[in-house]
Parts: structure tokens; sequence; C-alpha cells
């Protein structure tokens, strides 16, 4: 039951990742829905037990998930 249990959690764990790296923010979504989106991901991943986050990875990936209409503020943040 455990080994069946851990198996799971790994997928659901790689499928959040996924979502994660893969989420982005299209240009007729608000900056709002998508930081709740991705701070929703976090949330996910987190409640599965993986907490490797710090709060400077986590902008780091949300920088990377702006569209290019936001690249002078990556610019500017970098």
């Amino acid at each position: 039951m455990a080994i069946r249990y851990e198996s799971t959690t790994a997928m659901n764990q790689v499928h959040l990742m996924r979502r994660l790296i893969d989420v982005g923010l299209a240009d007729a979504k608000s900056v709002a829905e998508h930081i709740s989106t991705f701070n929703g991901l976090l949330n996910q991943l987190q409640d599965l037990g993986l907490q490797i986050f710090n709060d400077k990875i986590k902008a780091i990936f949300l920088l990377m998930t702006l569209s290019e209409t936001w690249a002078a503020l990556v610019v500017i943040l970098k």
C-alpha cells in the first residue's frame, strides 16, 4: 500500500512540476489570475511534500512564465 501511495505521489509531483514549468501568462489573462494559478501549483506541490522552492527560486520561476510583453520587467529585475 505504501509503495503504491509513493508511486502515485511521485506521479502527481511530476505532473504538477510539468504544469508549473509549462504555465505561461496568456496575454488575455490577468497577472493576478496568473500569479494565483502559479501559487496554486506551488501549494499543491507543497501539499504533496515537495518543498524545494525558496523565495528566490519561486521568483525566478514566476519570471520565466511571463510572456514577451513583460520582457522589460524581467530585464529590470535582473
